[in-house]
């Protein structure tokens, strides 16, 4: 589905509403032959049938509605009554219906927007001669209902502010308690710029398993038998074979809903028991992520529960996991809400082990869409939110190992061959890597890798072509790749940067060859295909050259920025999720001839060449 929330589309003139504005607009959209008489029918009348109002040309324009709020538009087959048949298209969806008969004149059709803000009803009919007539109207959405309960842990000390409103005695604010419940600066939303131009570290709320850490509200937050929504960032700093919750919240014996980490299948969860009984293992629903969580990485997790449909909805990084019926009706849960743990026989349990952010509960349910911008985490000026988790810098390093000095202590092991002089992670194309126990990034969400590197363009010149010289990522088995950023050798050019030899016995110039090729971005594949970004022309890979790769899971696209430069447009990419990060090392065991510069890794995906000149600096 293609959102039209906030874009500029190119559409026919609006239309006014009454039959003779309608009219009136008709006899420019079908069309006129040179003497002026219409060619085609007249356009339809489109007008509303419940909700939503189309637009006025010159009037006021009231927005209704909400997102997942159904309404319908009603049009007919013009003024002229000679359509025969028509066709739609809202402009949050990219094609159109077929082609199909009116009954009677006019056909009412049902609008579902996911989102607030304007969108756009095209409509066309044709008459029996194949002649079309069409109009578009613009109706506007008013934002959902905002958040019952928010918070941001971004306090210096003390109870957890519930920021969704400014009434004290409307807060529900989170008690942390306990020595295993502290504040970090792994905040999701990365660094913050105050008003006055201050910049902060956003924080995040860290919890110990063993020290049963949790946050809590004293009283319910969120209405259990009508519909709702809940979602969080977490970071996980081990999985097993136990339990941990992210959000719950308290009935008498059970959590009403548990959001989290199920062990039996070691993945994402979501469970709901039908019944508030002591027992709490009649009747529990569920729902399973569709891959595991990768350990230290920053994962979005969604739950939304629809009472009209009694179905609940599981969500990871924006991306739809599956649903399950849920009993009818739902039963009240009147405690409070847990951060980190859940209630179980009448006991906490389930304890998380590491950092959540950003926890948001809603008094409704989110459309998919709406869910998927939650996981986009807007910040900013518009731009999405980044949380540097990995940086590494060769300046002045020795030794055979690199710290990680965006404090998340993912070190970066090198061969015993790997040199490091001080300046670059020098890697000979033979038998030299790196790599980190861990992913630093979850594949399946947003993130931006950044390098700075210089290729050893002589010993690139003995590969043969074709030659894919992968610098970093991320791996997907023993020869594959989730992603990489690598160089692709397409052939050999002349050097017309360096002096020419002339050759004695026929005179002419012998220029020294050089490789040229292209920069990508993507995932290449141990069978040879690939699905990539890469840099629009051909070039040789001399000198120091930065390289920018973002992965937008709201889109579900990949960008490639060569030097700040966005090349070509962002491509469809279906994410993997590999199982460690590594450099200088490829598929099948290749190496690259690679001096590197510099190393870093967000959690989530710069927006745009601005911000990739405002965050990563080339």
């Amino acid at each position: 589905m293609a959102l039209a929330l906030g874009l500029t589309v190119s559409t026919p003139s609006l239309l006014a509403l009454s039959a003779s504005s309608a009219q009136a607009a008709s006899r420019v959209t079908a069309g006129q032959d040179g003497q002026g008489q219409l060619v085609g029918p007249e356009s339809p009348v489109v007008k509303s049938s419940s909700v939503y109002a189309p637009c006025v040309t010159g009037g006021a324009c009231e927005a209704l509605g909400g997102p997942n709020q159904a309404g319908s538009f009603t049009f007919g087959t013009g003024v002229d009554g000679t359509g025969t048949h028509y066709q739609y298209r809202f402009s949050y969806e990219d094609v159109w219906s077929d082609w199909t008969a009116f009954s009677d004149g006019s056909f009412t059709v049902g609008v579902l927007p996911p989102m607030s803000g304007t969108f756009l009803l095209d409509v066309r009919v044709k008459d029996a001669q194949n002649r079309v007539g069409a109009a578009t109207v613009k109706f506007l959405v008013k934002m959902g209902s905002a958040p019952v309960g928010k918070w941001n842990f971004d306090e210096e000390s003390g109870a957890a502010v519930d920021r969704s409103t400014d009434d004290p005695a409307l807060r529900h604010d989170l008690a942390l308690a306990g020595s295993g419940t502290s504040r970090t600066d792994h905040g999701r939303q990365g660094e913050l710029t105050a008003q006055d131009g201050t910049k902060t570290q956003d924080k995040a709320l860290a919890l110990t398993r063993t020290s049963q850490g949790a946050a809590w509200t004293a009283e319910q937050v969120v209405d259990t038998r009508a519909s709702y929504t809940v979602t969080a960032w977490a970071r996980p700093e081990t999985t097993g074979t136990e339990d941990f919750a992210v959000l719950a919240q308290d009935g008498s014996h059970q959590s009403a809903f548990s959001l989290g980490y199920c062990g039996d299948v070691r993945t994402w969860c979501v469970r709901l028991p039908d019944e508030d009984t002591a027992d709490g293992g009649i009747g529990t629903r569920r729902v399973d992520a569709l891959h595991a969580p990768q350990p230290g990485s920053w994962t979005h997790l969604g739950l939304v529960v629809d009472d009209a449909t009694k179905k609940a909805h599981l969500y990871v990084n924006g991306a739809p996991q599956g649903s399950t019926d849920i009993a009818a009706p739902l039963w009240a849960s009147a405690g409070g809400l847990q951060i980190g743990r859940a209630k179980h026989s009448g006991s906490y349990t389930d304890h998380f082990p590491g950092e959540i952010d950003e926890p948001t509960v809603w008094q409704r349910q989110l459309s998919p869409q709406e869910v998927a911008t939650e996981a986009g985490l807007t910040g900013e000026g518009g731009h999405a939110s980044v949380e540097l988790v990995a940086s590494y810098s060769p300046a002045g390093a020795t030794g055979s190992s690199l710290p990680d000095s965006s404090g998340y202590g993912n070190t970066l092991t090198l061969s015993s061959a790997t040199s490091l002089n001080g300046e670059t992670i020098g890697l000979d194309g033979v038998d030299d890597f790196g790599s980190t126990e861990r992913p630093l990034v979850d594949d399946t969400g947003s993130f931006t890798v950044a390098t700075a590197v210089e290729v050893d363009t002589e010993k690139l010149s003995d590969l043969p072509n074709g030659s894919r010289t992968r610098v970093l990522g991320q791996q997907a088995g023993a020869a594959g790749s989730s992603w990489a950023v690598w160089f692709e050798k397409v052939g050999m050019i002349d050097d017309t940067s360096t002096p020419p030899v002339i050759d004695e016995e026929t005179g002419e110039l012998i220029f020294q060859k050089i490789p040229v090729g292209r920069w990508h971005f993507g995932r290449p594949a141990p069978d040879g295909t690939v699905v990539s970004v890469a840099s629009e022309e051909l070039g040789t890979p001399k000198g120091r050259v930065g390289l920018t790769g973002v992965y937008d899971a709201t889109t579900r696209t990949i960008s490639l920025y060569v030097d700040g430069v966005r090349q070509v447009t962002p491509r469809a990419y279906n994410a993997t999720v590999g199982s460690g990060f590594s450099v200088g090392t490829a598929w099948a065991g290749s190496h690259v001839p690679v001096r590197i510069s510099d190393i870093r890794v967000w959690a989530g995906a710069v927006s745009n060449a601005q911000q990739v000149a405002d965050v990563v600096g080339y």
